[in-house]
């Protein structure tokens, strides 16, 4: 909220009056009370996204949830069996990352269906709103959807991935989440995991400011 405020200058030519135009604080991202836009708000154009004061840091791994009707469950750590089409692979996928706007790279390894992506730079990185809090607590993280090329299994064919990551509690364990989508050059998704929550690793969000 803005605010004009009357301030005095005195010389020795006399007295000139000022005015100041003062506007209140808003909160950051990084703040408890600061308000995010939700992963599936669309920001851009007329709608500008908020400036990230933040960069995320992350690395763990999401397993298979354990699967009941309709496809849905709770995640269950080195269960080889919850997905047949997996036998005799793993069922999770690993991950690390380091992104801020500008600068980073991304690595992720999906044991089950043998995607490797590595993330070679952070074109964008945007502060959202937590879509679920934490399934724990029930309380908003610190959140941001990054994006940028990648290599994938190796080969850079146009492919760009996107990260959505949640840093709720510390450690992270049953607590962050994140989901990883990969489009190809002509921008159909090519593969999605998540969005999940960590059963190891942690995620940290790290003011920049």
């Amino acid at each position: 909220m803005c605010k004009l405020r009357n301030a005095t200058l005195l010389s020795a030519l006399g007295v000139a009056a000022l005015v100041v135009l003062s506007c209140d604080r808003t909160p950051t991202p990084v703040s408890p009370q600061a308000n995010r836009p939700n992963f599936s708000d669309a920001c851009g154009g007329s709608n500008p996204c908020p400036a990230p004061n933040f960069r995320m840091t992350g690395g763990g791994r999401v397993d298979a949830p354990r699967f009941g009707p309709g496809g849905t469950g709770s995640p269950h750590p080195n269960d080889y069996t919850i997905d047949p089409a997996c036998a005799p692979s793993k069922s999770w996928a690993t991950f690390g990352f380091n992104a801020r706007l500008g600068k980073g790279q991304v690595e992720w390894n999906d044991h089950c269906s043998g995607t490797r992506i590595h993330g070679y730079d952070v074109t964008s990185f945007v502060p959202l709103t937590d879509p679920d809090g934490d399934p724990q607590t029930g309380k908003s993280g610190v959140c941001a959807t990054f994006s940028g090329p990648a290599k994938v299994n190796g080969v850079d064919d146009g492919s760009t991935y996107t990260v959505d990551a949640c840093d709720r509690q510390e450690p992270g364990v049953r607590h962050d989440e994140i989901r990883m989508t990969l489009t190809n050059a002509g921008g159909t998704q090519t593969y999605q995991r998540g969005p999940s929550v960590l059963s190891g690793g942690n995620i940290q969000a790290h003011p920049t400011h």
